[in-house]
């Protein structure tokens, strides 16, 4: 269990700043079988990265058409851990990490969103910097499927320049936040299968 928190805290459930550099990549593979295009928000996104570093854990990220993942704007990412993890383990081990982040980046902030209807679910929406010109935007939404905790994310990013940058980026996700979290919350998750 310890180390599954530990995954927890440091890769599972977590988009940082840094994204996979372009490099020469293995065939991408669908191992959740989710497929290799999904819709969301009415746009199409392609499954472009694809990863499985231990037996428990599995991540896919998908783009829209155009966008490469050193310098994407709109990111779908799909992950999948098997445990005994639960959404209160999940949602507190990232409310710990952004905390502890906004002690040295000046925008990170959350709000977590329980539905006390759905108690195996629970969506996390967070901004987060690299204190210089890489901004983010994430909705993390945890279900929980068949002994896995399952992570679908909407992630927004851009780089910024000056103050006016700034307030654009603010400014968009004022205006998208509510009806992006309608979206993501009513996004029928696939129910993950392992293909290979």
């Amino acid at each position: 269990m310890k180390s599954k928190i530990y995954l927890l805290l440091t890769g599972f459930l977590a988009l940082t700043i840094i994204s996979v550099v372009a490099m020469k990549l293995p065939d991408i593979l669908d191992y959740l079988s989710i497929g290799k295009q999904v819709n969301f928000n009415n746009e199409k996104y392609d499954l472009k990265w694809s990863s499985h570093p231990n037996d428990d854990y599995y991540k896919q990220e998908y783009l829209k058409r155009g966008e490469e993942l050193n310098a994407y704007h709109n990111m779908l990412l799909f992950e999948a851990i098997w445990g005994n993890l639960t959404i209160n383990d999940a949602v507190k081990s990232k409310v710990q990490e952004l905390e502890t982040r906004k002690s040295w980046d000046y925008v990170a902030n959350y709000k977590v969103y329980e539905n006390k209807n759905k108690p195996l679910e629970a969506i996390i929406d967070f901004v987060i910097s690299d204190t210089m010109t890489t901004y983010e935007w994430n909705l993390y939404r945890y279900q929980k499927q068949n002994g896995a905790m399952i992570l679908f994310a909407y992630s927004y990013r851009d780089s910024l320049n000056d103050d006016n940058d700034l307030k654009i980026f603010f400014d968009r996700i004022k205006q998208k936040r509510i009806d992006l979290i309608n979206e993501l919350q009513a996004y029928s998750i696939p129910i993950v299968k392992i293909g290979k």
